[in-house]
């Protein structure tokens, strides 16, 4: 990690790199619960009738 924070802004790329290999799991299972949430609101203000 503390090349990760070094001085020089040769390897600071590499954190994004690190971050994405940690939270992956984390974003898909995000953009998962967004797609619900969406799909859920739009039966609340539309109503269940209503074609897409």
């Amino acid at each position: 990690m503390a090349i990760l924070d070094g001085e020089t802004g040769g390897t600071k790329g590499q954190l994004s790199n690190l971050v994405e290999a940690f939270c992956h799991q984390f974003r898909e299972h995000d953009e998962d619960e967004l797609k619900k949430l969406v799909e859920w609101q739009r039966r609340v203000w539309v109503g269940p009738d209503v074609r897409r």
